[in-house]
């Protein structure tokens, strides 16, 4: 009786089971920590290389298939888990779902190289007869085996191969290229941006995106893989150290090499062995030619990892490429807590407070921008009467400084109009109510005013040259009358107002208010789903009642157009110190010396100029960069609620996407926002000065613009669809060789 043989001894495949679990819990651990704060960003460059092991592990079998897919979608869900974790204080059901698709959207590099392993394992082993397994000689059928990798328990021969690596380093760049591009839903999760915590290691930026960092950070952790392996790795496979000539029809890359009898190869090998690699006495060592090739492959990965370093720090030190403009650039930084302030009081108390603080940073001795928040003033304001809206015209009055009669009459007209236009009736008390509501409102200001000119005196008020010019651009939530939509039709774009019996559109936008134009609007083009946009389609139906806040916030996306936010072009002249205004909307005050305005392109003319990005839109390489590309902007604005947040990691996290937008683009920042950090950052991804949490106030400076083009700014697209297209071909590129070499196995069979 022979009870002794076991296809599967217990302690093997217990230790497999557990080296499985300890590599994705290291994997876990170091990409979660990587995406907590700027100490710990520096784990990103060791997160895959557990992973790398795993891919060139020689022990795995048929039989770990359903524990390595089930620890490899636990990994990965737990990794997007956390990194999105403060999404759980806007809404846990909202939470958990973003994390199970983007756990779906990160198994993709997994898959792609697994199919690789297990695709190839036939191949493998039908050519030879009998193999060795790891429990002795079976009749020609190996099938359990995934691996022909050198398996250290049985001291059976196999070829060592990182080509299912480099399967995986592809797909992962494909899936980051379909998140950038908006495909595969948000970008949030993309690795380059965690190289913004150390922005003097990432101005290359500026030729590649942040794409390029995270070709980078995958080289990387595939050099330290290389460079571990020999002293990781106990045992050497044996079979590698036959010196093939020509073209064999074995590719040993290819991992598709003989475990047979090696006199059975004769005319495929040269029959002279490296010494110490005898093919029958193996001491299980490398031999000298293997080991120093395998050390020079490691050595170049390492050199090439370390090149793109020197490059940035060169890049970093060199002088700036924006120049100085002599405007006072003011970022408003707000903490009103979005679930129980925000949008449950008046707007014109929000107004006030917005206002007051704006007031307080002001220089009257050149021109001001200012930067307000995300969804900073909403209320009385409809996209066909801006310009005759309550709040624009408080903002002219009280801020801008015009004086502009508040005349809620326009706005009464231009509603009735759209009413009459959209053959709705019962207004007549809404009408009287907001006729009422106006008079109330214009005489409690005009109590103000008055208030005020007592305690300063007319004379003051109207002293020459002590007025700042002051020019604001906001984010603002804008609202469209609409008609009703057809009884039987989903449209939830379409919001209903109950109060006044109107159907509308709701808008989340940036506003540019002057004193003598009517206000320019910029729709946001990135909304974010399942947050802010409800999916037209009706199979989506039931998130709005497992998302409440879906319905809240449900705004509607808006045209593809590229609105500039144009603040007027400065000239320099050479017979003085002082830039001239060619454009109304900057003023003659400006105190900037012609050194500060020595422009790289020798031009006497700046153009100031930029189209804001809104929240989620700056977490988009390609977005942004086809916006400058676009309006020909010469900084970037970038303006944030985050309050809905609550977390001090996601206000990072946006951060780093400022900071990678201005080195990609070479813009100086201006970021504003409610409750996140509200910051400037200089064209090399440097903040100058920073507000962030619940601390009220606003961060100023001199606004630099840089009208130069980079590389990455300029071909973006090609950049992104290169990486997409070289990443498929790499891998139909491996895959057509398993199958060539399945071909050329099969004339030996």
């Amino acid at each position: 009786m022979h009870n002794k043989q076991h296809p599967t001894p217990m302690k093997p495949k217990m230790r497999i089971t557990t080296r499985l679990i300890l590599i994705f819990l290291l994997s876990t651990v170091f990409l979660a920590l990587s995406w907590q704060s700027d100490a710990t960003a520096f784990f990103i460059f060791v997160t895959f290389v557990p992973v790398f092991f795993l891919l060139n592990n020689p022990r795995l079998t048929t039989h770990d298939k359903p524990l390595l897919w089930i620890l490899t979608f636990l990994s990965v869900f737990l990794t997007a888990y956390v990194g999105v974790y403060w999404i759980r204080n806007v809404n846990p059901t909202t939470h958990f779902v973003i994390a199970l698709l983007r756990a779906f959207t990160m198994l993709l590099p997994y898959a792609a190289a697994y199919l690789y392993l297990f695709s190839g394992k036939s191949a493998r082993t039908s050519r030879f007869g009998n193999t060795a397994t790891n429990t002795g000689v079976t009749n020609g059928n190996s099938t359990d085996r995934i691996s022909d990798h050198t398996d250290p328990a049985s001291e059976s021969t196999g070829r060592s191969t990182t080509s299912p690596i480099m399967v995986f380093m592809a797909a992962w760049m494909i899936m980051e290229v379909l998140h950038d591009l908006n495909i595969l839903g948000m970008s949030y999760g993309n690795l380059g941006h965690v190289l913004a915590a150390y922005p003097g290691i990432i101005q290359w930026y500026s030729v590649t995106g942040n794409l390029g960092g995270t070709l980078w950070i995958l080289l990387v952790n595939f050099a330290l893989f290389l460079l571990l392996r020999p002293w990781l790795t106990k045992t050497q496979r044996t079979s590698g150290n036959f010196v093939y000539e020509g073209r064999s029809g074995v590719d040993p890359d290819a991992g598709m090499v003989p475990e047979a009898d090696p006199a059975s190869l004769t005319g495929k090998l040269t029959g002279r062995h490296e010494p110490g690699n005898d093919p029958v006495h193996d001491t299980g060592r490398p031999g000298p030619t293997l080991q120093i090739r395998k050390m020079n492959r490691a050595a170049l990965f390492a050199l090439a990892a370390t090149l793109p370093l020197i490059i940035s720090l060169i890049m970093f030190r060199s002088p700036a490429d924006t120049t100085k403009t002599g405007i006072n650039v003011i970022a408003l930084h707000t903490s009103m807590d979005v679930y129980d302030y925000k949008y449950e009081v008046n707007p014109d108390e929000l107004l006030e407070a917005s206002i007051s603080s704006t007031k307080n940073y002001l220089d009257s001795s050149t021109t001001n921008i200012v930067f307000w928040p995300e969804n900073a003033i909403m209320g009385d304001l409809f996209l066909d009467s801006l310009n005759s809206s309550h709040v624009v015209q408080r903002i002219r009055n009280e801020l801008l400084n015009e004086k502009v009669p508040l005349d809620f009459s326009e706005m009464l007209e231009v509603e009735e109009k759209g009413m009459e236009e959209k053959g709705m009736e019962e207004k007549g008390m809404e009408e009287k109510g907001m006729e009422e509501k106006g008079m109330e409102e214009m005489m409690e200001l005009k109590g103000k005013r008055a208030e005020k000119l007592e305690t300063t005196g007319p004379e003051e008020k109207e002293a020459p040259g002590t007025k700042p010019n002051v020019i604001l651009v906001t984010g603002a939530i804008v609202d469209q009358i609409t008609p009703p939509p057809p009884p039987d039709s989903y449209q939830p774009q379409i919001l209903y107002n109950a109060e006044k019996n109107y159907h509308f559109k709701r808008y989340n936008t940036a506003l540019l208010i002057i004193s003598d134009a009517t206000p320019r609007v910029k729709f946001k083009k990135r909304l974010v789903p399942m947050s802010e946009q409800v999916p037209k389609q009706k199979l989506f139906a039931p998130l709005v009642r497992l998302v409440p806040n879906l319905e809240d916030l449900n705004f509607s996306p808006a045209g593809e157009g590229y609105p500039v936010f144009d603040f007027g072009t400065i000239e320099i002249t050479s017979a003085s110190n002082s830039p001239i205004k060619k454009n109304s909307h900057i003023s003659q005050d400006t105190n900037t010396t012609q050194s500060d305005l020595t422009h790289p392109d020798s031009r006497n003319t700046l153009d100031i100029q930029t189209s804001p990005i809104i929240c989620y839109g700056s977490a988009f390489s390609t977005f942004t960069a086809k916006e400058v590309l676009q309006t020909n902007s010469s900084f970037l604005a970038i303006l944030l609620n985050e309050g809905w947040m609550k977390s001090n990691t996601a206000y990072r996290h946006f951060n780093w996407f400022a900071t990678c937008r201005a080195i990609e683009n070479r813009r100086f920042v201006v970021k504003s926002s409610n409750e996140g950090i509200t910051t400037l950052i200089d064209s090399k991804g440097t903040s100058k000065e920073q507000l962030s949490g619940t601390t009220s106030g606003a961060v100023t400076g001199d606004l630099e613009v840089n009208e130069t083009l980079t590389f990455y700014t300029k071909y973006h697209p090609y950049i992104a669809w290169g990486i997409l297209i070289s990443g498929i071909l790499t891998i139909l590129v491996i895959l057509l060789r398993i199958s060539k070499n399945r071909k050329a196995n099969h004339l030996y069979a």
